[in-house]
């Protein structure tokens, strides 16, 4: 009885140490680099590949799906074949700089706009804008008038100061924006006065110039675009004429004294 005990134990243990090495011999999805990848680049799909490997040479933080990976920054060198670990990755930030970011035949080219022009300071990264500019010009009789031009349209924003997309709960805003306002010992006008952000934008050469023409010689207003709206408008200059329907020159802003008693 005791032998058969031993034996059963025995058979146990090897089916134990079968069924363990079955496992690791199991095939697994991985992502591998389907090319050399250089440091700090944005991996995109041309860059990887799933292939199929026994469990036991899977690495720890090994990543199993594009969606997990796809828009990080490689915080090393990556050969070809090499596994993806989520160890070797970086998320867009101010770290990563914002070259990774600026697709093939771009550009990234800044503005300075205020809450006022800039939606209230509601524009983010990754939305799309429409660039508004208000020339004055003087005919010759030095005569001024105003137009507005919308100079590009669908323009994405690559960052916001030094936000190039993290993401951010509604909670840490308020924490944040609380903790700016009221405990930061600004006086009530300093927190309400309008602030100046930098925005950067991802526009072609082109673009680039008409619009570096349009902030030196304009105000630049933004206008938030929706989501899912692609196609461009066809929209004529405003002037005068449209709005007030007059021809009548452009006087400076002045300004009235009141005088008490």
């Amino acid at each position: 009885l005791f032998a058969f005990f031993s034996l059963f134990l025995v058979w146990g243990f090897l089916k134990a140490k079968e069924a363990r090495f079955n496992s690791l011999e199991e095939p697994v999805s991985v992502l591998v680099a389907k090319k050399d990848i250089l440091e700090g680049t944005r991996l995109d799909e041309s860059l990887l590949q799933t292939t199929q490997i026994p469990r036991r040479f899977v690495q720890p933080k090994g990543a199993t799906s594009l969606e997990s990976v796809v828009g990080f920054v490689s915080a090393a060198p990556i050969l070809k074949g090499e596994q993806i670990l989520e160890t070797k990755l970086m998320a867009l930030s101010s770290i990563t700089g914002l070259a990774v970011k600026i697709p093939q035949g771009m550009r990234a080219l800044s503005l300075d706009i205020d809450d006022a022009g800039g939606v209230a300071g509601l524009v983010r990264p990754n939305n799309f804008v429409d660039i508004l500019a208000t020339f004055e010009i003087e005919d010759s009789t030095d005569t001024a008038s105003v137009t507005t031009q919308t100079v590009a349209q669908k323009i994405l924003v690559l960052a916001v100061g030094e936000d190039l997309g993290s993401k951010v709960t509604l909670e840490t805003v308020a924490k944040n924006s609380a903790k700016k306002s009221f405990l930061s010992g600004g006086t009530f006008a300093e927190n309400i006065a309008p602030r100046k952000k930098t925005i950067t934008l991802c526009v072609t050469p082109r673009q680039a110039q008409t619009i570096e023409f349009a902030k030196t010689q304009s105000k630049i207003s933004l206008a938030l675009r929706p989501l899912l709206e692609e196609e461009p408008l066809s929209l004529s200059p405003t002037t005068m004429l449209d709005v007030l329907g007059t021809k009548g020159h452009v006087r400076s802003n002045g300004y009235r004294e009141y005088r008490g008693r």
